[in-house]
């Protein structure tokens, strides 16, 4: 199992780092690998909608062009589409 890290460098993209954008490109990151991989976020609002997404219960009511960071989400909701359970563990860490 794989404990990835967001890099510092992709959180100095962004002013405030609790924001949804660093974690989602977190996810991206980790997802993008063939290799089992178990993600922690910061974010709680991200690591929520990426399991809804991963356990197939995410329903968005708006375009992914019409939410923030709607492209990332995008990218994420495939890349863990993609993905089976087995391989693929997200949680909320403190």
């Amino acid at each position: 199992m794989a404990c990835l890290e967001l890099p510092s460098i992709i959180k100095s993209l962004y002013k405030d780092a609790s924001q949804p954008g660093p974690g989602i490109v977190g996810i991206i990151h980790g997802l993008a690998n063939d290799i089992l991989v178990y993600i922690g976020i910061h974010n709680h609002a991200v690591s929520t909608i990426a399991k809804c997404m991963l356990y197939g219960s995410y329903r968005r009511e708006k375009p992914w062009m019409m939410i923030k960071d709607g492209d990332l989400w995008s990218i994420c909701s495939h890349l863990l589409f993609q993905k089976s359970l087995s391989n693929t563990g997200i949680i909320k860490v403190k």
